[in-house]
């Protein structure tokens, strides 16, 4: 089973080392109702784990800042680039909530490694995935074990070529995100 494939692509399954505060009790908690998630697997699974508020409501961007530096060991360059794109769906109280980053074309895309497609004219994008997309990809592994760079550079040609095109700006997003996940995770070798 590609079980490292699965964690690339959904990064639902990501076990992280250390939380942002000492308090936070780490352990998987799927959504319930009324919880907010974002086409984003990686802030989903921070809002699972407990990192971030599970209700995934009335995240400070201060917060989601932090936790991308402390928690994903990200650089202050990428964290700023990152959650600057978030921060347009910051309330006045400078927190948001996961399902506005699920608004179609602004940050969220369409040829998604992991979601389907938005309905024609719909405000939202679906933010569960498609795990007939992840298995797709995930055969895509040039070794059987993991996705290598350019096992994802691959999916996303089949992604774009199976969707209607995207903005350029949307494009480069769609790239990072896949780039962002062998950052965070690693290609099987590191």
């Amino acid at each position: 089973m590609f079980v490292f494939s699965l964690a690339v692509l959904s990064l639902g399954s990501l076990v992280v080392s250390r939380s942002v505060a000492s308090d936070i009790r780490r352990s998987f908690v799927p959504p319930g109702p009324g919880d907010s998630r974002s086409p984003c697997p990686l802030l989903n699974a921070l809002a699972n784990e407990n990192i971030m508020p599970h209700t995934g409501q009335n995240i400070p961007i201060a917060l989601l800042n932090q936790t991308m530096r402390e928690v994903l060991n990200l650089g202050a360059d990428l964290t700023d680039a990152l959650v600057g794109g978030a921060q347009q769906f910051a309330d006045d109280n400078g927190t948001i909530n996961l399902h506005d980053l699920a608004t179609h074309n602004v940050l969220e895309h369409d040829a998604s490694l992991v979601h389907d497609d938005a309905a024609p004219g719909a405000v939202y994008a679906p933010t569960d995935t498609n795990k007939a997309k992840v298995a797709a990809v995930s055969g895509l592994s040039t070794d059987g074990v993991g996705l290598t760079a350019r096992d994802l550079a691959h999916a996303r040609v089949i992604a774009e070529e199976t969707s209607l095109p995207l903005p350029d700006n949307l494009a480069f997003a769609a790239n990072v995100e896949a780039a962002l996940a062998l950052t965070v995770i690693g290609d099987g070798t590191t």
